[in-house]
Order: structure tokens, then sequence, then C-alpha cells
């Protein structure tokens, strides 16, 4: 029978945690007495994993939110946001497919692991990023929706330390409490690291959006009343064309300079 302070791992005690702000997730403790688990969960070890998995999905949505920002204004200067052609450097809109989407979150999804390996985590979210860095995830953009989900589980570590008493070395030994190690326990778990970034949110709209507006408005009226988050603008282009001007009303951090972004396309006069 093992004695109360052996490291030799012997149970395996499986605990569930409901309704915590990241939603359920399962916990083992892999340790070497009863006791030990009830000292981690009052000295908040439990809480301590609920913590860092909150800082790992704080630095994945920030990274996920810039890199839908950074990927949405790239397909706009490559002028990838409508099927057609240009006229003057300006697209023409003239058709959009799902191919259009593909390539936004190709983009996104670029922009997303570049960012993550410029972010510095704790060493408890390692697995984290090196899952992130080979792309062994899941992303994709649905409606106005970019979803994201990583199966991961993770293991936290702590050291348990206790007193006992014990003699001093000398002529006259004396008692005293000494510190030592009782446990390494582990903590095992598997977070809910599913998340989502709205456009609509985000102060954007879908490319899919713009482009069904500009076919169903003639006027800015129309035009404002479908896009919400730009201020819409038609002018007079030339005989065949007029030009849509769409000025976020948010502004964004675009290559260090803080600005709204700027839409501007081509419709064909009726």
């Amino acid at each position: 029978m093992l004695k109360k302070g052996a490291t030799t791992v012997s149970i395996v005690i499986f605990v569930f945690l409901v309704l915590m702000l990241s939603g359920a997730a399962l916990f083992i403790f892999v340790t070497g007495s009863n006791d030990v688990v009830k000292r981690i969960s009052d000295s908040g070890f439990i809480e301590g994993a609920y913590i860092g998995e909150e800082t790992g999905k704080f630095i994945l949505k920030d990274t996920l939110e810039n890199a839908v920002i950074e990927s949405y204004n790239k397909m706009l200067e490559e002028n990838k946001f409508l099927n057609g052609q240009e006229q003057d450097g300006i697209k023409i809109a003239e058709g959009f497919d799902d191919s259009i989407n593909e390539e936004f979150i190709t983009l996104v999804n670029e922009s997303f692991i570049s960012g993550i390996g410029k972010k510095s985590m704790p060493d408890d979210e390692t697995e984290l990023k090196s899952k992130v860095s080979s792309g062994n995830y899941y992303l994709n953009l649905n409606g106005d929706n970019v979803e994201f989900n990583i199966g991961l589980v993770l293991r936290a570590t702590r050291t348990l330390k206790d007193t006992r008493w014990a003699w001093s070395k000398g002529f006259i030994p004396i008692p005293y409490r000494e510190e030592y190690i009782q446990e390494q326990a582990s903590l095992i778990y598997e977070p809910d690291m599913r998340l989502y970034v709205k456009l609509n949110e985000l102060g954007l709209e879908t490319f899919k959006t713009i482009y069904d507006a500009s076919k169903e408005c003639s006027n800015q009226e129309c035009l404002n009343l479908k896009i919400n988050n730009f201020n819409c603008e038609i002018r007079n282009y030339d005989k065949n064309y007029n030009v849509f001007i769409l000025i976020s009303k948010k502004n964004f951090l675009i290559n260090g300079e803080v600005k709204p972004i700027e839409i501007k396309f081509l419709v064909k006069k009726i």
C-alpha cells in the first residue's frame, strides 16, 4: 500500500465542472492521495486552469479579429472582393460567388497563423501555439460569422508542499518544522476553445451583403439602409457607370495607421 507522501501515481480521479464561463470541461487529476485532490480544489488550482484557458482564448480571439480586418482590407486592395473587370483601377461589380469567400478565409488563415507565431504565450499554452502554427484547427466563414475551433488536451502541474517536524543537527537537537514536497500533481483537461468573430460586430459587412445591396439599390437612401456599418454615397462616374463609395463608420488599425476602411466600385447604370 502506498504511503500518503508517495509520488508514484496511484489513482486517477475524474471531476466534471459544469456551467463555468468557458463551458463544461473534463478534468482529470493525477495524484497520489484523495487529500491532495481536496487541497488542489481548495488552493484554486482548478480556477488557475480556467484562467489559463481564458487567457489562451483571449489571445486567439484578438489574433483572429486582427487577421479578419487585415484580410478584409487586403481583399479590397487587391480588388478581389467582387467578380468583374476593372476600369481605371476600380472594380466593376459584375457578380459574386463562393470563391470570393474562400479566398477571404484563406487570407484570414494565413494572417492568423502568422499572428499567433508572433504572440508570447504562457508555458502551459505551448500545445495550443504548436497546433495553431501547424494549421491543426477548424476555420470557416458562415454568413458574417468567422468560426474557429481547436481540439486540445492541456496539462497543468503544481508542486504541493507541506511541513513536518524534524530535528536540527548539532550537539543538542532542536525540533523544528521543515518544508517538504508532498506531491507533484497534474491536472489534465480538455478546454472548450470555440470562438466566433462576427464581421458585423467588428464594424464590417460581408462582401455578399455589399454586392446584393448594390444590385438592389439605385439611390443612397436605399444603400444606407442595407449597409449599416458604412456611410454610403453614389456618384455619377461616366455615361455607363455610377461609382459606389462606402466608408466605414469605425476606424481600424491598418499597416500601423488608424483610419476608416474605404470601398469603391462601379455599378452599371440601368
